[in-house]
Parts: structure tokens; C-alpha cells; sequence
């Protein structure tokens, strides 16, 4: 999963080698997140509510949440108020994606 068994402190990476190593995190986070769905919905499907394992206890409830549809509300309210109650800010971005190989 990962290419090293002790990362090594960022600020001792040179740049190329801090990508390699944010796209070895992106593929196991994306795996782990599968896992974690597969393990949340065999709790809920057991039907459970809360269970004590060797480490850990999870609990299983449910709830109401409430969301907003943004573009109804845009298209009530006009663009002029949606500018007026709404906020921008500045924020940095890293994407990273595999190279493409070539042989």
C-alpha cells in the first residue's frame, strides 16, 4: 500500500518526491474509505445499535438532516441577493494524479 514503512518528514522530500508520495496516500486514503463504508454498513445491516469490540465502541443512530437546495434558492431569491449573503474566500488547492507512463 505504501512504498515506505516510515514516511519520511516532508521537509526532508525534494518536490517530484513529495507527489509520488501524496498519490501512494490518495490510493490507500480511497481504499481505506471503501473498507470503512463495508464495515458502517455491516453494522447498520446487523441492526445493532451499539457493540463494544477489544478497542473500540461504535454506536449506530439515526437522525434527520436538513440541506438547503442552493439552486432553488438562487432562483427564488435572484443572484443580487445570493451575492449580497454570500462569502468568498481565498484558498490554495493541491491536486495530484498519476503520470501518464511512457515507454
Amino acid at each position: 500500500m505504501f512504498r515506505r514503512n516510515v514516511p519520511a518528514a516532508p521537509d526532508t522530500l525534494a518536490p517530484p518526491e513529495l507527489a509520488d508520495e501524496l498519490l501512494d496516500l490518495k490510493a490507500a486514503v480511497a481504499e481505506l474509505t471503501v473498507r470503512e463504508r463495508e464495515l458502517k454498513d455491516a453494522l447498520i445491516a446487523s441492526g445493532i445499535t451499539e457493540v463494544e469490540g477489544e478497542r473500540a465502541r461504535a454506536t449506530v443512530s439515526t437522525h434527520e438532516r436538513t440541506t438547503l437546495d442552493v439552486e432553488a434558492a438562487k432562483e427564488k431569491l435572484g443572484p443580487a441577493w445570493c451575492r449580497r449573503h454570500s462569502t468568498t474566500k481565498e484558498q490554495t488547492v493541491v491536486r495530484v494524479s498519476a503520470r501518464k507512463r511512457v515507454d
